[in-house]
């Protein structure tokens, strides 16, 4: 990553796998972290000579950083786990696979699936019901007022219950003369 694909909080660059241009914005954590890294060269990742540095030496070091982890599963972490990483807190956080892809670069779900794997499953699911339960509640006969008239047809209903039961806790004032009408289910 250069210093200058650096623009505006986020990252503007090419990905060297695809070819394909992508401006991933950065996460508060990558921010904050950023901002204390000296500027030693083009590149953000560098020796202390301020060079470039390869992928085999951060994996070096990742090695090292493992090595010193408490972690008991932090032998099993990879550099590539990274990009896996992000793609779990992605749909941990309740993004689609369309989001998902915009920020990790993949160009179809089959990667999402093998990287997101039960978690997306799992967050895919639960949305998925949060929307059905939305729609339940509020398709025609199971909205706010057909539960606050639970009464049969025909019979009078006492509106002040029902403004109480809207406005719990004494937030209702009812009027000096009292009201009501009358319900038919049809």
């Amino acid at each position: 990553m250069r210093w200058n694909h650096i623009k505006d909080g986020a990252w503007d660059f090419t990905q060297g796998k695809t070819d394909k241009p992508l401006w991933i914005p950065f996460t508060d954590r990558l921010n904050a972290y950023l901002a204390t890294v000296e500027k030693k060269g083009l590149t953000v990742i560098t020796d202390d000579k301020g060079r470039p540095v390869r992928y085999e030496v951060v994996a070096k070091d990742m090695r090292k950083v493992r090595s010193a982890m408490q972690h008991p599963d932090a032998m099993t972490y990879v550099t590539h786990g990274l990009r896996k990483n992000a793609t779990i807190e992605l749909y941990q956080a309740g993004n689609d696979d369309e989001l998902v892809k915009a920020v990790t670069g993949h160009s179809g779900a089959e990667m999402l699936k093998k990287y997101g794997g039960q978690i997306r499953q799992k967050e895919l699911a639960t949305r998925a019901q949060e929307a059905r339960n939305r729609w339940e509640r509020n398709k025609p006969g199971t909205g706010m007022f057909q539960r606050l008239f639970q009464k049969s047809s025909n019979e009078v209903i006492d509106m002040t219950q029902v403004f109480e039961r809207m406005v719990p806790g004494g937030g209702f004032e009812p009027p000096t003369r009292g009201f009501s009408i009358r319900c038919s289910t049809n």
